[in-house]
């Protein structure tokens, strides 16, 4: 078998060096504080819209401020997967990530 050889550590290395391999512990504590970031941005929402939401007598402005608060929330979010992942694209939003 290859991973018995001596050349299996040589190709990681390599594969490594290649960016096709990356540390899944890494991998893992980006992506739980990725998590975090998610749900500390939705949960915020309700907090800072409260008292607007309270006194806005016309449910489609509280629509669009409900909406305008979550594309925000999702933008950062995006940016900071962007700056994660290292995605060297000019620019990421959240429709690029549905995508």
């Amino acid at each position: 078998m290859l991973e018995n050889s001596p050349l299996w550590g040589l190709r990681l290395d390599y594969e490594e060096r290649e960016g096709k391999l990356v540390d899944a512990k890494k991998i893992y504590e980006e992506g739980f504080q990725l998590g975090r970031q998610v749900r500390d941005a939705l949960l915020g929402i309700p907090d800072r819209l409260a008292d607007i939401l309270a006194a806005e007598p016309d449910s489609a402005n509280i629509g669009k401020l409900l909406r305008s608060e979550l594309e925000l929330a999702l933008q950062q979010i995006c940016e900071e997967l962007g700056s994660i992942i290292h995605l060297n694209l000019p620019y990421v939003d959240i429709y690029t990530i549905y995508l």
